[in-house]
């Protein structure tokens, strides 16, 4: 059986024999390609495999294969503009930074994971962990200086000086009222 030639071979040798506009759900263009080792994973279908087009222009231009966590991210905003030029790799967490900044949710969105956290907390299928000691976004001590000034001898004073701590942090620890898990 001939193999259909290729419309456009990229670095690295990745063939492209199709490409297919955005549509529907899927909002990127598509090409498909024939095997190659930067797309291990991807499941072949009569010989080729379809894979969105500007993460294949990114491994071409990266020269690797792109790992699952890794965005590949349009400079311009453009989902259209695929050049090697405008798309970059971005972690999930800065392409969330640069595309969700000043964003906010809808009410329905808001009331959509409401009802579902509750229905699962409900369930049983969720349980809330407390979030405690510096593992709170808010924490200005660490476990060790929470220790520390529970038993220290040493006046409020001096320990609100030292940790940056109102005089009510300073005795609510000694007192056990909060940091309850230092011994």
């Amino acid at each position: 059986m001939r193999q259909k030639p290729a419309i456009y071979v990229l670095p690295h040798g990745i063939e492209v024999i199709g490409e297919y506009p955005a549509r529907g759900k899927n909002r990127y263009w598509r090409v498909r390609i024939r095997p190659h080792p930067f797309f291990p994973d991807a499941p072949v279908v009569s010989n080729g495999i379809y894979v969105r087009r500007n993460r294949v222009v990114l491994a071409s231009k990266l020269g690797r294969a792109l790992t699952p966590e890794e965005h590949a991210h349009h400079d311009d905003e453009d989902r259209d503009n695929d050049t090697a030029d405008n798309v970059e790799s971005l972690s999930p967490s800065e392409h969330n930074r640069h595309h969700k900044t000043g964003s906010t949710h809808r009410s329905e969105s808001k009331a959509k994971t409401s009802a579902t956290l509750k229905g699962l907390y409900q369930t049983g299928a969720m349980v809330p962990r407390p979030v405690i000691g510096s593992k709170q976004w808010c924490a200005k001590l660490t476990e060790e200086q929470a220790g520390r000034i529970k038993h220290s001898t040493e006046k409020t004073g001096v320990l609100v000086a030292r940790y940056g701590v109102s005089k009510t942090v300073i005795k609510q620890i000694r007192n056990g009222k909060i940091w309850k898990h230092i011994t």
